[in-house]
């Protein structure tokens, strides 16, 4: 809400200053490339992919299709699931149609900084037009289990833990804003005790060590390993070996 009269100056300028901050980071990213999004419907394209669990159609519809660029405005923080959500559209779109190299351009306010104008434009494509099928593949694993059982998956807790390590994902859990430790329904399926997930046991079909955070550090080294591995985006920084849980 905006206060009444002249006390809202304030308030509307800064919002004016923030708006031209994301306007103008967008025509950098953009490039020359036209600004005129569209929702590209993967259903007209009917793609069929051969995954190991057999052949899958993919469905739905990607936004803020600009060419070869699927660009997301947002007057929010950059936040981890902006990551996660432009790689599933671009491995989706890359299977659709590999001839082109699809591109996820996200313009957002950028993470920890004191200024609340400042911008950060993340970009995510595939290095190879071949990891379309790892990605899907994943996901499609991904909620075949989901479906049966509840799979510790949470963005900003699990980006935390791939970024900085036990203490980190500890911190991220209970955020007060984003933190999955306050989300009902997450403490519905897992409770809200951040050692009470650390101590779900790998299940039979889950392959190899699960690490010091047990399910939760198997999951998150597979989707972000994955992430990293056919983006090239790193995120991951050298964790202190003495770092505390």
């Amino acid at each position: 809400a905006v206060p009444p009269l002249a006390f809202g100056g304030a308030t509307l300028e800064e919002a004016r200053r923030r708006d031209d901050s994301l306007q103008d980071r967008l025509a950098a990213e953009m490039a020359g490339v036209a600004f005129e999004p569209v929702a590209l419907s993967l259903d007209a394209l009917a793609p069929v992919v051969e995954l190991p669990s057999g052949r899958r159609r993919l469905s739905g519809t990607v936004p803020g299709v600009c060419g070869h660029l699927l660009v997301t405005v947002t007057p929010s923080r950059l936040k981890p699931k902006d990551h996660l959500r432009s790689w599933v559209r671009v491995a989706a779109l890359t299977a659709a149609d590999p001839s082109r190299r699809w591109e996820a351009v996200v313009v957002a306010r950028k993470p920890g900084s004191a200024d609340r104008a400042a911008t950060v434009a993340l970009r995510v494509s595939l290095l190879d037009p071949a990891h379309a099928g790892d990605v899907l593949a994943l996901l499609d694993d991904l909620h075949r289990r989901a479906r049966a059982d509840v799979v510790p998956v949470f963005s900003h807790t699990g980006e935390a833990l791939w970024r900085k390590g036990l203490g980190a994902a500890r911190s991220a859990w209970n955020d007060r804003f984003d933190g999955e430790g306050n989300d009902r329904w997450v403490g519905l399926a897992v409770g809200t005790d951040f050692d009470a997930v650390l101590d779900m046991a790998l299940r039979p079909d889950e392959d190899g060590l699960a690490g010091p955070g047990g399910r939760l550090q198997w999951w998150t080294d597979r989707i972000w390993g994955a992430y990293e591995r056919t983006t090239g985006v790193r995120l991951r920084a050298e964790i202190d070996a003495g770092a505390g849980a």
